[in-house]
């Protein structure tokens, strides 16, 4: 719906007499944005796949969740080292995340977490009532000091009742625990 939002802003500017130059790159913006919508959306339906396969998300090795993200990645067109992707296991289901997503986020976090990848798949995990157990975090990098030492996981994490969290990036692994 978000992503529709912007789409409609993208050809209200190049309507209202910016130019051809404007109302062009506004065309391959709007385009730019309907492909990534289209991965998101492919991304969403294969998530529901998760559950019935959640005796075989316990086998998954942290080399196939990052990879899974790096997959991910090329589906959005989204070149390495641009923007931060992760991904929240936790129920049986997989939430993905986005750096920059603009979605709405009711957990209390600090205001730079708010923003980021794991911000946004946590607040996925919660709008869907999962609460409690244990979790693993993919994260297509380092975490950085507001989600990592700063407490934005773990608050995250607590907010759900998580009573372990495994953080995954390409730099390692950590356990987070209330």
């Amino acid at each position: 719906r978000d992503l529709a939002r912007n789409e409609v802003k993208i050809v209200v500017a190049a309507a209202s007499g910016r130019g051809p130059a404007l109302a062009a790159a506004a065309v391959d913006d709007a385009v730019r944005l309907a492909a990534r919508a289209g991965a998101v959306l492919r991304r969403l339906a294969r998530s529901g796949d998760d559950v019935a396969a959640s005796a075989g998300a316990a086998a998954r090795s942290a080399a196939s969740g990052l990879d899974d993200l790096a997959k991910f990645r090329g589906e959005l067109g989204l070149a390495q080292g641009e923007g931060t992707l992760a991904r929240l296991d936790v129920g049986g289901h997989s939430f993905y995340g986005i750096n920059a997503h603009g979605q709405p986020v009711s957990l209390r976090v600090n205001a730079i977490t708010r923003t980021h990848a794991e911000a946004d798949a946590f607040q996925q995990a919660a709008n869907a009532g999962l609460i409690g157990g244990r979790g693993t975090l993919y994260v297509d990098r380092a975490l950085c000091l507001a989600c990592g030492q700063n407490g934005g996981v773990r608050a995250m994490m607590r907010q759900l009742g998580l009573v372990e969290l495994e953080v995954i990036t390409p730099q390692g692994t950590q356990v987070i625990r209330p």
